[in-house]
């Protein structure tokens, strides 16, 4: 060999190795963009439904086995291991949300580094891989999964690792890796049930490699023996009945069947079998890629036949087969272990899919620039470098695109979920003996069980399910009678049917209270003396602008309202003259729900009929859509009060439906009180 040849061999070497760094460096960085949105509002939420009911059973449950299989209702569908491994974290660290969470999370993370090595593995340019880990880091769904306690986080890191372990046993054959192949699938299994769909395809293209190895070690290309490839076949199938015998039948149930075909009905077949095909493809695409998934779709087609002309049998067994057994799932609605999402095991591969569709179009425009008739001589031989350097600027693109709404999400509107938590806390401060507490749903007890584990309230069930608003409201008039307090926590209500029920208790007792969290509420309400509600005769209401408008907050229409001429501003006021001095116990101002049109940063003064000026003292405010004021029975009669406004918004206006006031009803007219005189 020549010093030349020689010079150019090393320094080839030299350059691969900085690229290494390089995109080594890159990957790093892209992990730790996506740690940071996993992260940073991982236990900021209130665990929801789902989340508190397998918390609950990972949180309390004292053994191995009812940690694996015990459900509060139908049993832990959650892979053992996963359960296992967070049972005994929460036993180091705690029962918090992030603890919680925080397996899923780091499992979202490692699938940024697994999604990278599976487009290493089927051949991708290193720009390709990075685009797909840099695609896995920001994507809403990813991060959305990542934030939650269930298995599907899992799934998107298990499967293409186990995956990179079957490619890369074909690739470099052996005992040891036949038995590290063996061992990691069972691992996989445990953390990830959805892996035993991609058994079949793994097994079959470990069977081929062995049938080719004598055509391909003549190439110099060595193949996993037959023996080696049936061992590890033998082991799979041979774990896997084992696991379903000792656990994985015990983790499903006939009401959990009956509960996801009802929401999702089986389709008549195969007469229907088209429009169900074609209605999970658009599902599906619009799922991962958003509400216009037709260029995402149709890339996501061209990286697969990129793929299969490439590698046939790889993109074959290891994605087409998976994506059929997920299509075939949604089609004829067989959720063994999860409903829609068990779509999401097939994240890893959408994205494969959607990567080498952008490797394909940068390679065919590298092959045209380097056409010799075009006499670009630079080019000539240098396609690959074209194509990867256009790969790289989509990335860029992309980044910049995408990448700053994911993070604006994160820090400062992330996902809205029920947020139970500081509801919880709210009837914890205000609690006291003699309240009753009223839980309406059975979803709601699984998350208020979790949350007062530690001091747990006596609470009743009435179970509203099916029943008309007005028996609801009936039945919690008849258990309120006696306390002086009733709470009402709600979560999986739905917010039409809570609205109209808050408005049905709020005629009977003025003083609801309704604190919103997202889709959690929690209604508060007192047992106190009857109160009279004063007409639209008896006070006069001043409002800062559109004074044509102000009749409306007491006209007793719910649909009307008075809104500000333009967005909110600090400083702005609403006076309530009364008729006549008045005992006031309660002012309540109902505004829209959305918390855009309703201030919360409000303060109420009153002045006295002794007319020495205003006063604050004795005025206890809540605010929420329907906001309250509580006057103190120590507070004397009122001729006015003035409601102002320290808020300002620069977009949203200041809107109000009614504003009610309740009198003590211990004489026709407050008035009739003899007022005490100078002397």
């Amino acid at each position: 060999m020549s010093d030349m040849a020689v010079y150019s061999f090393e320094s080839d070497a030299v350059t691969q190795r900085r690229l290494n760094r390089i995109y080594l460096s890159a990957l790093l960085l892209v992990m730790a963009a996506g740690a940071f949105l996993r992260f940073w509002n991982l236990g900021h939420h209130s665990l929801w439904l789902d989340e508190a009911w397998l918390a609950k059973t990972l949180v309390t449950s004292t053994n191995l086995s009812d940690v694996v299989f015990k459900g509060h209702g139908p049993p832990n569908s959650t892979p053992f291991l996963t359960s296992i491994f967070i049972h005994y974290l929460t036993r180091m660290f705690g029962g918090s949300e992030f603890v919680l969470r925080f397996i899923p999370a780091l499992f979202s993370i490692g699938a940024i580094a697994a999604i990278y090595g599976l487009v290493r593995e089927l051949g991708g340019m290193r720009p390709t891989a990075l685009l797909a880990a840099g695609f896995t880091a920001i994507h809403p769904v990813a991060i959305f999964y990542a934030q939650e306690l269930k298995q599907y986080a899992g799934d998107t890191f298990w499967l293409p690792l186990f995956m990179i372990m079957t490619l890369a046993f074909v690739r470099r054959p052996g005992w040891r890796s036949a038995i590290a192949l063996s061992v990691g699938g069972i691992l996989a299994l445990g953390f990830s049930q959805i892996v035993i769909l991609a058994y079949p395809g793994a097994a079959m293209f470990l069977f081929l490699s062995a049938i080719r190895r004598k055509k391909d070690s003549e190439r110099g290309v060595s193949r996993p023996k037959m023996v080696q490839s049936l061992m590890v076949i033998a082991i799979w199938i041979c774990v896997s009945l084992l696991l379903y015998h000792f656990i994985l039948q015990h983790q499903s149930s006939n009401s959990l069947l009956r509960f996801w075909r009802r929401l999702f009905p089986a389709s008549a077949w195969p007469s229907d079998l088209w429009p169900h095909v074609s209605t999970q493809m658009w599902k599906f695409f619009t799922w991962f890629f958003g509400s216009r998934p037709s260029w995402a779709a149709i890339g996501a087609a061209v990286g697969i036949a990129y793929l299969l002309i490439r590698r046939l049998s790889m993109t074959f067994l290891h994605i087409v087969v998976l994506w059929l057994f997920a299509l075939g799932m949604s089609v004829v609605h067989v959720f063994p272990f999860g409903a829609e999402r068990v779509n999401l095991y097939m994240f890893p591969m959408v994205v494969c899919a959607a990567v080498f569709g952008v490797e394909a179009f940068a390679r065919v425009i590298g092959s045209i620039v380097a056409f010799p008739p075009l006499r670009l001589r630079w080019f000539a031989k240098r396609g690959d470098v074209v194509a990867n350097v256009l790969v790289l600027v989509f990335l860029v693109f992309i980044s910049c695109v995408r990448a700053p709404g994911a993070f604006r999400k994160q820090l400062s509107s992330p996902k809205g979920k029920e947020e139970l938590r500081p509801l919880v806390e709210e009837l914890y401060a205000g609690f006291k003996e003699g309240d009753l507490v009223i839980v309406l749903d059975g979803g709601t007890k699984q998350a208020f069980d979790y949350y007062t584990r530690d001091r747990p309230f006596d609470y009743h069930m009435l179970n509203s399910k099916n029943k008309k608003k007005d028996a609801v409201v009936r039945s919690i008039e008849k258990l309120a009678e006696g306390h002086g307090r009733v709470w009402i926590p709600i979560t999986r209500l739905s917010r039409r049917f809570s609205n109209r029920l808050f408005e049905m208790l709020a005629e009977k007792w003025p003083s609801l209270v309704v604190f919103d969290r997202y889709g959690a509420r929690l209604a508060r309400f007192d047992e106190r003396p009857e109160l009279r509600h004063l007409s639209a005769s008896e006070f006069d209401v001043v409002v800062p602008n559109r004074e044509n408008q102000a009749s409306k907050l007491k006209d007793g229409d719910p649909k009307s309202r008075w809104s500000s001429k333009g967005p909110r501003q600090g400083g702005w006021h609403i006076d309530v003259q009364l008729a006549q001095p008045t005992d006031v116990r309660i002012i309540t101002l109902t505004a829209p729900t959305n918390p855009k049109d309703w201030s919360s940063e409000l303060h109420v003064s009153y002045e006295l009929s002794s007319g020495d000026g205003w006063h604050s003292e004795g005025v206890t405010v809540f605010e929420a859509p329907r906001t309250v004021f509580y006057f103190d029975p120590s507070v004397g009669p009122v001729r006015s009060v003035r409601i102002v406004n320290f808020e300002t918004v620069g977009k949203y206006h200041w809107s109000i439906h009614e504003l009610d006031i309740w009198t003590t009803a211990q004489a026709d007219n407050a008035t009739t009180r003899s007022m005490p005189s100078d002397d």
